[in-house]
């Protein structure tokens, strides 16, 4: 148990290198293949996928690993309040996970659709004198169904994600048209 909780606070130190180190391969990995997809359709009839939509596909419920653990310790006839304590979650949380076979997937309502207008956002940002606010409008004409604020906030993401940098709102005002 010692060493479980050892390399459990260990993984949760590094975990943010981790997802950079995860996010920089996995760029990496998708601009390379970009570029030798172009020679490397040998008789390969399927579609090759968006840089989008890998990102989307590499997304993992972190949820799982906390979860795995509940039942495991469950499994050890370890008490709520002790499991609770140990993985640094609430007892509510434990309580919820242990009548549970497996981890029902996450239902939000602070959830979008904004990933379907990930693409065109991108190549919005690209776009010279773009209105972050045109963005959105456009998006929502498209079928978005979330918040402005939540789009503010995915298209941030999405600028971050894709390392794209913009114009704030005074640079776009003293450029000359």
């Amino acid at each position: 148990m010692n060493l479980s909780d050892a390399l459990d606070k260990y993984f949760k130190s590094v975990n943010p290198k981790i997802k950079k180190l995860i996010k920089d391969k996995s760029n990496g990995l998708l601009n390379m293949s970009d570029g030798q997809n172009a020679g490397c359709d040998k008789g390969k009839k399927s579609q090759p996928l968006s840089k989008v939509q890998k990102i989307v596909e590499i997304k993992v419920d972190q949820r799982q690993d906390t979860f795995n653990k509940v039942k495991e310790l469950q499994a050890k006839g370890i008490s709520k309040r002790k499991i609770a304590r140990d993985l640094r979650i609430s007892r509510n949380t434990v309580h919820s996970y242990l009548p549970l076979e497996s981890l029902p997937p996450r239902i939000s309502s602070k959830s979008t659709n904004i990933e379907l207008f990930a693409q065109h956002i991108v190549a919005r940002l690209n776009d010279q004198g773009y209105m972050m606010k045109d963005i959105i409008d456009e998006i929502y004409e498209l079928g978005y169904k979330g918040s402005r604020t939540q789009a503010y906030h995915n298209i941030n993401i999405i600028k971050e994600r894709f390392e794209i940098s913009t114009p704030d709102f005074a640079q776009i005002q003293k450029s000359p048209i």
